[in-house]
């Protein structure tokens, strides 16, 4: 005991090496000595550590007050902390170097130096170091296990811990020889007491062989805290300037302390009372305090919270500020958005679409004679894509009927499987029903089409394509000729081509007329067939000349006929002489039809021949008395027993042509001309003049044989007759035309899109910063804050470039930050960005970056720079997503161009997705949400359908298919896929698939 007149505690607290007894003296441990315990003990050195003075092996000790080690004989052979060790090459008591000398002659030698390798023990100790953290007044047990690792058995080893302090003691001080792989239990007591000081303490135990003259160690680091049994209860005052210059001296209210315990791992928080007070109960320990309040600067410091400050005070000043700001960097995470966009373009080959009016047939008579006020003509489609400026335009020609549309102009478009209306309002003229019926026919005669029709067109490509239907109006007619040419049968002049390439429809009007001629004599019949010089071809002139009441009848109607070949069906002289490459039976049915239209035509211009014209092509029923009152009188003139016998007389050729009975739409006095000079060639044998017209014989007995030849080939093919034989060719060709068009087809072509949105989780920072203006008067203006972000490595570098900082939001009166920022006096503000790193900036592995910035503003007419205290932040790799997706080119579905029959249902067509990750970092809470197939280009509007039916993730069926998908976090260097299969309604084909993105993250870059 050292008794002292003052007071130890004016001593340093007897320089942490003792205790204060009576607060007069000091009690050393049991290392140190002296009135204020400031040096060692006897026979320890080395103060403060004071220890006892090595044994050395192969060396001498050296201690005094300051040192207390062991000096080796040679640094260079020996080595280790009691000189015990020899280093390598070197071996013995004293560590020499072995020498092996080699004989090359009895008179020389070599003598060279090696090193040796020995069997020996070796040590591995596990663990190799502990840091443990032990409260006061409380003792643990450790444990480590030694591990003979060498080639030989070791020695006993002893245990050896530092003599110059209490914590730390062995309770197994001599370990057994260990044997080769084998191991032993070292333990060791950490003892910590009530009057320990609050510290760190690294201390090392010693392994020895010295049997073998090795040795190891192992590390301990002591981290000595408070009992959680005994707190401090300590007040802290918190002062300023108007503590120690404003009367009642205030302390600063609402002030935060912040205290963090490193070694305890706790954080604890308190706020001054409205007194400036803050009281608080801590475990013994050493904290950081830190201490913030509004307006004042900010204190920070290591604090030692012992038993002495135990009910006791402590104070703290900060500065008054009156401007304050606060600069933090927080970690966050956001959703990184990818907005992608999958464009497919699907092709399918469809029949070219077809329009059908209804009703088929518009009887002219029933619209004339009755009060039918309107008419509506219904369109349908019934191709799979739409028509587009679809028009009906009707008949202005007729003389008392007026049709006006409801809807001028185009009638839009039609689309597929659909029906439109077109409707006309119907106006009659005050006409008297006679008057209707004379003048109607001639209507007909004049434009048999009535002038109506329907036009339409579709896309073939790029490209309209126009289309023509003639409107079907439908007259009725009676055609009579002379009653000595007997009865005629009713001919009804309709259904005029509706199609172009339906080339003609005659085949009505050739039905209409059988061979009936029985009733017919003819004065050709009379006055030629009976001739001498004809008689060789009597039989073959016979047949003709009892079709003439036919080609009569007929004639008017294949006069329209001619007249539509140019007015409502310009395709037909092409249709049938075009060398187009249509298909096979298109050409063999053309073929065919050309041959018996070219019969037909034989047919017609032998009666040309006859009449001298094709006069009689134009009978009108209205003229029908006329005919037979002027033919009846032309018999009379060429009997046998007439004036001048069969020729016809001057006197008979002006009764002819001046009676009142010569019939309109014929020149008769150029027919009885023809008459006598056909006469005079085949009567009298005589040479006409080539300019005069008449019936040359040859020519006309041609094209009897050509006749003759032609019906007889229709018999061949099983016909009575041409006709029959023309309407069965007709037939046929117009069949293999359709059967051709439901071959030919048009492309449609659709748009698809898809709408994809990706989410994943990336890291990121806020940096904020917090300005108060506590001035009474003045303001802060041009306030400008540049953010820098640089490396944290001693080559400091400026980085900003790595990283996207957002524009800057605003709160409280702050509106600025780039150089016109204000603050008024007695407002605060803050101004945060978010800051995201780039790829670059880690794109392996993690990276310490700083993140600071230079700070300006004006007070007081005073320009001020303040550079921030930069926060460090560490910056982990992103991950690098690549995305790649497939469809399948060719989908199977239902063929438009096929039969039912030959139909074959949807086959599942593949859309899929592979994403790679091919960064170092994650893609955390990963999602893929998808928008249904969108068709965003269908300029024919095809109807069509595209559904999904499953979704596989990695090859696993998922129970219910969807677009959007939830993957979780796709890890470094890994690969997802998505399939998603899916039907189309209409085989096609994709022959483009493009996929686009943009990124949204909350910067916009």
């Amino acid at each position: 005991m050292i008794e002292s007149i003052w007071s130890c505690q004016t001593r340093n607290n007897c320089n942490n090496h003792g205790s204060c007894v009576g607060n007069e003296t000091c009690q050393c441990t049991n290392s140190y000595s002296g009135v204020e315990c400031q040096q060692c003990a006897p026979n320890l050195f080395a103060y403060p550590s004071c220890t006892a003075c090595p044994t050395c092996v192969r060396g001498r000790p050296l201690c005094n007050s300051s040192m207390s080690q062991c000096d080796c004989i040679d640094s260079t052979r020996i080595y280790g902390p009691l000189c015990q060790y020899c280093h390598r090459g070197y071996y013995g008591a004293t560590c020499e170097p072995i020498s092996i000398v080699f004989a090359f002659s009895p008179t020389s030698g070599l003598e060279l130096a090696n090193d040796t390798e020995y069997d020996k023990p070796a040590f591995d100790i596990s663990p190799p170091s502990r840091t443990l953290t032990v409260a006061r007044g409380t003792q643990q047990f450790i444990t480590a296990t030694i591990y003979n690792i060498g080639s030989r058995q070791s020695g006993t080893l002893s245990i050896q811990v530092p003599t110059d302090q209490t914590y730390f003691s062995v309770v197994t001080p001599t370990v057994s020889p260990i044997p080769i792989d084998g191991n032993a239990t070292l333990i060791y007591s950490v003892r910590i007491l009530d009057t320990d000081l609050l510290s760190i303490v690294d201390l090392e135990s010693q392994i020895i062989d010295l049997e073998n003259q090795i040795s190891t160690k192992i590390s301990l680091r002591l981290i000595i805290v408070g009992s959680d049994t005994t707190l401090v209860n300590v007040t802290f005052v918190i002062e300023d300037e108007f503590t120690y210059f404003v009367a009642g001296q205030p302390h600063v209210a609402n002030a935060t302390l912040t205290f963090v315990s490193r070694n305890l791992g706790t954080t604890q928080s308190i706020r001054t009372n409205t007194e400036g007070l803050a009281q608080i109960a801590l475990q013994a320990d050493l904290y950081q305090l830190s201490v913030i309040a509004m307006n004042h600067s900010s204190f920070t410091s290591i604090v030692t919270i012992d038993v002495s400050l135990n009910g006791r005070s402590y104070s703290i000043f900060l500065q008054r500020q009156a401007v304050t700001y606060t600069w933090t960097v927080t970690p966050t995470k956001f959703q990184d958005e990818y907005d992608l966009t999958l464009d497919a373009s699907y092709d399918v080959e469809l029949p070219i679409p077809t329009v059908v009016i209804s009703p088929s047939i518009i009887n002219i008579n029933d619209l004339e004679n009755s009060d039918v006020s309107q008419l509506e003509l219904t369109l349908t489609n019934h191709g799979l894509i739409k028509v587009d400026n679809v028009q009906v335009i009707l008949t202005d020609k007729h003389p008392f009927l007026k049709f006006y549309p409801l809807k001028n102009g185009s009638l839009g478009e039609i689309q597929a499987n659909s029906s439109i209306i077109a409707a006309f309002r119907i106006e009659r003229l005050n006409v008297t029903s006679r008057k209707r019926h004379a003048v109607s026919p001639e209507v007909l005669r004049e434009d048999p089409c009535l002038s109506s029709m329907t036009v339409y067109e579709y896309y073939c490509g790029n490209k309209p394509v126009g289309v023509q239907l003639q409107v079907p109006f439908f007259k009725e007619s009676m055609s009579n000729v002379l009653s000595s040419m007997g009865a005629i049968a009713s001919v009804e002049c309709a259904e005029f081509p509706v199609q172009p390439g339906n080339l003609f429809n005659i085949v009505p009007w050739l039905q209409a007329y059988g061979d009936d001629s029985s009733s017919f004599t003819s004065a050709y019949e009379v006055s030629l067939i009976q001739h001498p010089n004809l008689i060789r071809d009597r039989q073959r002139i016979k047949k003709i000349i009892k079709l003439v009441p036919k080609a009569i009848s007929i004639g008017k109607c294949f006069s329209n006929f001619d007249k539509l070949n140019a007015a409502c069906n310009p395709f037909v002289g092409p249709e049938l002489h075009s060398k187009s490459s249509e298909d096979p039976p298109v050409l063999a049915a053309k073929t065919k039809l050309r041959r018996i239209y070219t019969a037909v035509r034989n047919y017609f211009t032998v009666y040309d021949q006859i009449y001298g014209g094709t006069w009689w092509r134009n009978i009108s029923e209205s003229t029908t008395l006329n005919y037979a009152q002027w033919f009846s009188a032309f018999d009379r003139a060429r009997q046998y027993n007439s004036e001048l016998g069969h020729f016809v007389s001057t006197r008979e050729y002006d009764d002819l042509t001046t009676t009142s009975a010569v019939p309109l739409g014929i020149n008769v006095s150029n027919l009885l001309l023809y008459y006598n000079h056909t006469m005079e060639a085949w009567i009298l044998n005589v040479t006409v003049d080539p300019s005069l017209p008449y019936l040359e014989l040859n020519r006309f007995v041609e094209n009897l044989n050509k006749y003759d030849n032609d019906v007889q080939a229709a018999q061949v093919d099983g016909y009575d007759d041409i006709f029959s034989s023309f309407q069965w060719a007709l037939k046929q060709y117009n069949t293999a035309v359709v059967e051709s068009k439901s071959r030919r087809s048009v492309c449609a072509s659709v748009n698809i899109r898809i709408l994809q949105k990706v989410t994943f989780t990336r890291q990121g920072f806020y940096a904020e910063l917090q300005m108060q203006n506590s001035n009474e008067v003045s303001d802060i203006t041009n306030i400008k804050l540049d953010i820098i972000i640089t490396t944290s490595d001693d080559n400091i570098r400026v980085v900003s470039q790595l990283f996207s900082v957002s524009e800057p939001t605003f709160d409280g009166s702050l509106m600025d930050a780039s150089g016109n920022g204000t603050l008024v006096h007695g407002t605060s503000g803050s101004v945060r960005w978010l800051i995201i790193p780039y790829y670059e900036a880690a794109p392996s592995e993690a990276q310490w970056y700083r993140i600071g910035g230079n700070l300006s503003y004006i007070l007081d007419e005073k320009l001020l720079n303040i550079v921030l205290v930069p926060a460090t932040v560490l910056v982990q790799p992103n991950a690098r997503l690549d995305i790649a997706y497939f469809l399948d080119k060719y989908v199977i579905g239902p063929d438009p161009l096929l039969s039912l029959a030959q139909q074959q249902i949807s086959q599942p067509f593949l859309l899929a997705v592979l994403i790679s990750n091919n960064g170092h970092g994650a893609a955390n809470d990963f999602q893929m949400q998808s928008g249904t197939p969108v068709i965003t280009g269908n300029q024919k509007n095809l109807l069509i359908n595209i559904q999904m039916l499953s979704m596989l993730i990695n090859n696993t069926l998922q129970s219910s298919p969807s677009l959007s998908v939830a993957l979780g976090d796709l890890h470094p260097f890994t690969t997802t896929s998505i399939q998603w299969q899916m039907l189309s309604s209409l085989k096609g084909v994709f022959n483009s698939f493009n996929a686009s993105y943009t990124n949204k993250n909350p910067n916009g870059n």
